[in-house]
């Protein structure tokens, strides 16, 4: 039986007390959150419990992960305060709220302690790029003294004595192993040219080159033509259908300046209607409106206008309003959709618990350099020079995004999970975990070797200001060919798909 199926949901609500979540004891009391269930937690799953804050997903995270370390021992998390003068990296880890607190009023930073209550802040989450806790090596097993000396002797000199016919089989044996190797390099090296030439002769007859080049250039032709006469539409998406009567326009005409700030400005739109033609049943999706304006200028400010406001609502749906591109240009686009998800994936785009971070914690204003400089130099002292070499990696890494008190997680997928039922026991690794058992290590950014507290596999939380720019790439409405077109392709503007 799993050593986690111990820690019962009463368990569970003190743990949250110890990494300095109180607020959300409620709702994991509700839902009978126990030991068991913490391992197959989803980032859903913390948001259906409300737990909406990045930074308190990561502290959670970080707390589950030393229950895996620690083997889910219940008393893992160190509450009391020791000798600060000794603490070292792999201590720190198992540090709790409490005790977090304690070392800051050791710092000279009492004032600012109480302000790391319900912060979610532990040592888990401080040191989680150190050491943390490796697990013991097994101690050797100590040799049998009931044998014999006399007989070890005799062993060791009949041992030794087929030595010499054992060294020269192994020669003979490594001789053969390098030439064999030697020939299968070559013979793979024969085959990839082969293979080589035999595809580009074949390529050469199914397209000349001059002809492939001819076409390649009409069909950019083609593309930039569409694009530039789509460059005054837009496609609306979450209007239920029926809902703009038999007059799209005049429809549109009072729906947009209730959805955005139009500011008094006065949009002309020319033509809207629904694509495809052909009516959905009740269970489909809801067609997109296309919608195009007289000006271009209307339709770049109603674009601007809803990137500024965020979520756009109405009537209890939730709209989304697109700029309006060729199938192809929109294929492209989709292709860099794996692309981020795998840096997502691949926690490069993670971010890191900074002692700035803990200074906006404990509300020390920017302009105190010198006390911010002091928590600094004790934050760096207390998570160990490997580890704060390994947060400065990630801190200059391309497009890493810093953690801050305010960020919200939103889910990447509608619905919830059945949370109330516990998991199968196998790990999917489709799966959206916040933590899984599984803690495979992914290299370092400059080949610095990680440790067991380095990196968590998973998925990470998605910041609220790059969520409504994800829904938009990731939306699964590609143009049809009855979008709204004109036939002046040659005006200025014009979408170039980098």
């Amino acid at each position: 039986m799993e050593k986690s199926s111990e820690l019962d949901h009463i368990w569970v609500t003190r743990w949250l007390d110890d990494i300095g979540l109180p607020q959300y004891k409620d709702q994991f009391y509700e839902s009978k959150v126990d030991g068991r269930m913490l391992q197959y937690l989803t980032v859903n799953d913390l948001l259906f419990l409300k737990v909406t804050s990045q930074l308190h997903h990561l502290s959670i995270k970080c707390a589950i992960h030393v229950l895996h370390v620690n083997k889910f021992n219940p008393n893992c998390l160190r509450r009391r305060p020791g000798d600060e003068n000794k603490t070292s990296p792999s201590e720190v880890v198992q540090w709790s709220n409490h005790r977090v607190m304690e070392w800051l009023r050791s710092v000279d930073l009492a004032e600012y302690a109480p302000n790391l209550r319900g912060s979610g802040v532990h040592g888990g989450l401080i040191d989680q790029d150190g050491r943390g806790l490796a697990d013991p090596e097994p101690a050797t097993e100590p040799l049998d003294g009931s044998h014999d000396i006399a007989n070890i002797y005799t062993i060791l000199t009949k041992i030794s004595g087929d030595m010499d016919g054992i060294a020269e089989i192994r020669k003979t044996t490594a001789s053969v192993e390098a030439k064999l190797s030697a020939l299968i390099t070559r013979l793979d090296e024969v085959e990839k040219r082969v293979e080589f030439l035999e595809g580009a002769e074949k390529e050469l007859k199914a397209n000349p080159p001059a002809t492939k080049l001819e076409l390649d250039q009409l069909w950019d032709k083609v593309e930039d033509m569409e694009n530039r006469s789509r460059r005054n539409n837009i496609r609306i998406v979450g209007i239920p259908e029926g809902k703009e009567g038999q007059d799209t326009v005049r429809f549109l005409d009072g729906l947009i300046p209730n959805l955005i700030d139009s500011s008094g400005r006065q949009l002309e739109i020319e033509r809207a209607h629904r694509s495809p033609s052909q009516r959905p049943s009740s269970t489909d999706r809801p067609r997109p409106i296309l919608a195009r304006f007289l000006r271009s200028a209307d339709r770049d400010f109603v674009l601007r206008a809803a990137r500024i406001k965020g979520n756009l609502s109405w009537e209890n749906n939730n709209i989304m309003i697109f700029p309006d591109f060729a199938r192809s240009t929109q294929l492209k686009r989709d292709r860099f959709k794996e692309c981020k998800k795998i840096l997502h994936t691949k926690k490069i785009l993670e971010p890191r618990f900074q002692s700035e971070t803990l200074a906006m914690l404990l509300n020390i204003p920017p302009q105190k350099t010198l006390l911010r400089r002091h928590l600094t130099t004790n934050f760096n002292t207390l998570v160990g020079p490997q580890a704060q070499q390994e947060k400065r990696e990630f801190a200059n890494a391309s497009r890493h995004a810093p953690l801050t008190t305010t960020a919200k997680v939103r889910p990447k997928k509608l619905g919830f999970t059945n949370f109330r039922q516990l998991r199968k026991l196998k790990m999917d690794e489709s799966a959206d975990y916040i933590c899984p058992m599984d803690t495979g290590t992914p290299p370092a950014l400059s080949g610095t070797p990680k440790r067991p507290y380095g990196s968590f596999r998973g998925i990470s939380p998605i910041l609220a200001r790059d969520s409504d720019r994800l829904e938009q790439e990731e939306s699964e409405e590609i143009n049809s060919p009855l979008s709204l077109t004109d036939s002046m392709p040659y005006m200025h503007l014009y979408y170039k798909v980098l």
